[in-house]
């Protein structure tokens, strides 16, 4: 998890570690180890590409990236291949 105040909470700690988990939370700053971060940051990137009219227009193009997104399995496919690479490199 991120070490986002709402995930560190000792209620937090206390109610996984009652249903038998242990929270293993990501070092600070470590958006390369987290896949949503990836997915924002292309999302970010594609949609400051060109201007935007209106806030409608910024909505349409945040939901169709999205989708484009979800549906291209080549982009999961790095974003998991880029997480992989991250992970190895902690674990060395």
């Amino acid at each position: 998890m991120g070490n986002e105040s709402i995930h560190t909470s000792s209620e937090i700690d206390e109610l996984t570690a009652s249903r038998g988990y242990k929270c293993v939370y990501l070092p600070p700053y470590s958006l390369e180890l987290n896949p949503i971060e990836q997915f924002w940051s292309v999302v970010r990137n594609k949609v400051k590409r060109s201007e935007l009219s209106d806030k409608e227009d910024l909505r349409t193009r945040i939901t169709e990236t999205c989708n484009t997104m979800i549906l291209s399995s080549n982009t999961m496919i790095l974003l998991h291949e880029n997480t992989s690479n991250a992970s190895r490199k902690l674990e060395r």
